[in-house]
């Protein structure tokens, strides 16, 4: 039991609503993923009805996998832990996918799991993230269209 599990519950929501903005850090489990173990996530948009995010995906390396060649190596920007201080080391965040949840469920989720919300990235990394993503070949038009980018 936490010290949040006394907390009525509009407030857990009003908390988990706040915890759901553009460059929010959450440490999530991330469904059909290829790894079975949760991961940190960065909110990089929000749909117009505000009933999805769009979130990118950060990795401890960038995955040679994934990132084979010089372009798409481009496309993971390095994101140093002085500047996110919730990062255990310098880490990359993987702007080459951009990826969907609903809204309503990741605030269901941080309202079980407060302390997953672990913070917020640098205006400048996601600025930056912002200008790889809306210059991304890799990602389909629908979804920038769907997200302003």
């Amino acid at each position: 039991m936490s010290l949040g599990d006394f907390f009525p519950d509009d407030l857990k929501n009003q908390f988990a609503k706040r915890n759901i903005d553009l460059g929010s850090a959450i440490l999530i489990k991330i469904p059909d993923f290829t790894v079975n173990y949760d991961k940190y996530i960065i909110v990089v948009a929000k749909d117009n009805a505000e009933e999805d995010i769009a979130y990118v995906v950060i990795n401890s390396e960038a995955n040679p996998n994934v990132a084979y060649n010089s372009y798409l190596k481009s496309l993971h920007l390095k994101i140093d832990k002085a500047n996110n201080p919730f990062l255990e080391k310098d880490s990359f965040v993987d702007c080459s996918k951009v990826r969907e949840f609903s809204i309503d469920t990741v605030v269901e989720f941080l309202k079980k799991n407060p302390e997953r919300a672990v913070g917020n990235i640098s205006s400048s990394d996601l600025k930056s993230i912002h200008i790889t993503i809306t210059t991304a070949t890799t990602i389909e038009p629908y979804i920038k269209k769907k997200y302003g980018f």
